[in-house]
């Protein structure tokens, strides 16, 4: 080389650009849909901006989760597809955090809550209200003529059977569920029908919201005329009291109603009849005046006159509200 001669070295450096990151897929957690007591439909959206995406719901009670669907292959499309997740065995009345994630982690949707239905309230049976205003046997024209009264919120039929004569005449009527009463007239056997007077049973069976109620009491043509004050419970003490026919004999029964752990209870004391007047003022056992106290619903009196064979009177009833939901 000359030694005058400036040899210079120039150095290319060539840069390669590294290639462009995968986009990631975009998830939206959505709202939620079919919420019962244990169940829902979670949904969301997810674009795979043309990465092979996969995706899942994660849920539970925080929003630590703790729960997940199963995946769901949603492609790898470049548009935004819909998605949803059926979730069951879930707590009633329970709020729920849930949010859509892509498999791995990297695209995760906002946390949304929802909160499961309540279960139902327990169905408290109502009563039947079921009175008796008359039970009138006509010899003659060989009928029975029966008015009673019942809540409007019965419905169905009643069985009735008459025992008279040695023998038991069976049948059915409708309830008026419009007019909230019983109103039947029914052809009876002649032997029956001779003697004026036989005990009828009414049987009510009760439907999804009203008690059953069954009375036995005296058919007849002769008023028993029975009157009552409204019952009141006291201090632990049953009280009621009225009027009847002066010639009336024997008590006047006064039942108590009421729903408590899930079963219906019925107590009953008894006032003897005197002189057209009966009264009652009877205690009621620690037992009895707790499960009243932790009822459900209302506690109803039932006032009944089995009826006076001799005098060929007929049994009457009454009904109350003594007390209303505790």
């Amino acid at each position: 080389m000359h030694p005058g001669l400036l040899l210079s070295l120039v150095v290319l450096t060539v840069t390669v650009p590294a290639a462009q990151a995968a986009a990631q897929p975009s998830v939206s957690t959505g709202g939620v849909q079919g919420v019962s007591t244990t169940d829902a439909v979670l949904t969301g959206s997810v674009n795979p901006r043309g990465e092979n995406t996969t995706v899942f719901f994660r849920y539970g009670p925080t929003q630590a989760y703790g729960a997940r669907t199963p995946n769901i292959a949603v492609g790898n499309g470049t548009k935004k597809i819909a998605v949803s997740a059926a979730v069951s065995g879930l707590a009633p009345d329970t709020r729920y955090h849930y949010r859509l994630v892509a498999v791995g982690g990297t695209a995760r949707g906002t946390d949304r809550t929802f909160r499961t239905k309540a279960l139902p309230a327990p169905l408290i049976p109502q009563p039947s209200k079921l009175e008796l205003a008359r039970a009138t046997i006509f010899r003659s024209a060989r009928v029975i003529d029966i008015l009673a009264p019942i809540t409007r919120r019965a419905s169905g039929n009643v069985d009735l059977e008459l025992y008279a004569a040695g023998r038991r005449h069976r049948w059915s009527a409708p309830i008026n569920s419009a007019e909230g009463r019983i109103r039947d007239s029914e052809r009876i056997p002649a032997a029956q029908a001779s003697l004026g007077t036989g005990i009828l049973t009414i049987t009510y069976p009760g439907d999804p919201d009203t008690r059953p109620q069954r009375v036995r009491l005296r058919a007849a043509r002769v008023p028993a005329a029975l009157d009552a004050r409204r019952p009141m419970l006291t201090a632990g003490r049953l009280q009621a009291g009225g009027t009847i026919s002066n010639v009336a004999r024997g008590v006047v029964r006064v039942q108590l109603q009421y729903f408590s752990a899930g079963t219906t209870t019925t107590l009953e004391k008894h006032a003897t009849i005197s002189n057209g007047k009966w009264s009652l003022d009877a205690p009621l056992t620690a037992e009895e005046q707790a499960a009243i106290l932790q009822r459900q619903g209302t506690v109803h009196s039932y006032i009944l006159f089995t009826g006076y064979l001799p005098l060929r009177m007929r049994g009457e009833m009454q009904s109350y509200q003594v007390l209303g939901p505790a």
